[in-house]
């Protein structure tokens, strides 16, 4: 699945840029160890709010066991949730911490600035993005970017069918 940030007003000041790591770099500058555990079933990923609504209640919806890297070396994919990843073994806790290290490592992380107009597109699969924080002023200025997820296919979210309406728009 790709994202798709579309900036549709940038920050007053700004300062307000988009980190992003590719899943490549990122294994390059891990150690043995810690790219071993995070290949392994060891992480549970937090869902974002947005896509549990209907389970009132709960402050986490965590997965089943998964593994942070996978795929080929020469071609891996990566899968970390913003709203939290929870390491099942002290050993899957300290390689977490490891790639966030790797993520902040200036060699790696590359830093975009987007202005109205622009639109970066990133391979979910394929690297990690986050956006920096920067002053908000709630006043109708502050930096608005809009999210779009495109996916080639919707047949492997058959089984999550809801009553929310079309997802496909022409």
């Amino acid at each position: 699945m790709q994202s798709d940030l579309n900036c549709l007003r940038q920050d007053p000041q700004a300062k307000a840029v988009t980190y992003y790591a590719d899943a490549r770099d990122i294994s390059a500058i891990l150690d043995e160890d810690s790219l071993r555990i995070l290949r392994a079933p060891l992480f549970r990923l937090n869902a974002p709010g947005s896509y549990c609504r209907d389970v009132a209640g709960k402050d986490e919806v965590l997965s089943d066991p998964v593994a942070i890297i996978h795929g080929p070396a020469s071609s891996p994919e990566i899968a970390v949730s913003a709203n939290g990843v929870r390491g099942l073994t002290p050993e899957a806790e300290t390689a977490l911490a490891a790639l966030q290290e790797a993520c902040r490592d200036e060699r790696i992380c590359h830093q975009v600035t987007l202005r109205p107009g622009q639109a970066l597109l990133i391979n979910n699969r394929k690297g990690l993005h986050a956006r920096s924080a920067f002053p908000a002023f709630h006043d109708g200025t502050d930096r608005w970017l809009q999210r779009t997820y495109v996916r080639r296919t919707l047949w492997s979210l058959r089984d999550r069918g809801t009553d929310v309406g079309p997802r496909v728009f022409a």
